[in-house]
């Protein structure tokens, strides 16, 4: 039995758009540390976002501030829909797995390979082809901690309340098939 939208609580998705934001900024925190260490520049990975417009290529590598709150808006955004995508999939395929620390990391790292690839080598060569271009592997490790991150709030915030339908049987049904 998997829940139905309607079923999941409006509480819950608040908290995954902003476990989404999380998850994004540890993308940023993540990114931009690495393309400084690599000679790239800090503010590259906004920038970068930003040359999704037109108006903001080539990406600049230092501190443009049009080009790095528009690629800010960017991030944002598609952390926000990922954050709600991986809410909705918590709630409707492994609401009691969301619940412990172990479980969610693994989910996380999960998610992470599996949307981490296709990030890297299909959505993000056609919507971020610089960001890509700078490092793939780095672009890669990026996905992979916004995952784990991003699964990590929900875990934080998720209540045996907000998951009603579970795919546990009941015990006590369970107790009277055995006494049958």
């Amino acid at each position: 039995m998997t829940a139905r939208l309607q079923d999941i609580p409006g509480l819950w998705w608040r908290r995954s758009a902003l476990a989404g934001l999380i998850g994004g900024t540890a993308f940023l925190f993540y990114k931009a540390a690495s393309l400084a260490i690599l000679g790239i520049g800090f503010w590259a990975p906004l920038n970068m976002m930003a040359a999704l417009f037109p108006a903001f290529r080539p990406p600049s590598t230092a501190f443009s501030p049009g080009a790095t709150l528009t690629g800010l808006l960017v991030l944002g955004l598609i952390s926000m829909a990922g954050g709600l995508f991986y809410g909705w999939a918590a709630a409707t395929f492994y609401p009691q797995q969301i619940r412990t620390w172990g479980n969610s990391t693994l989910i996380g790292l999960a998610w992470g390979f599996a949307g981490g690839s296709i990030a890297t080598l299909l959505l993000a060569p056609w919507l971020f082809p610089e960001l890509v271009q700078a490092s793939p592997v780095n672009f890669f490790i990026g996905c992979v901690a916004y995952e784990v991150v991003t699964h990590w709030a929900l875990t934080a915030w998720a209540r045996k309340r907000d998951f009603p339908i579970t795919f546990a049987p009941e015990v006590p049904v369970a107790r009277e098939a055995a006494r049958k």
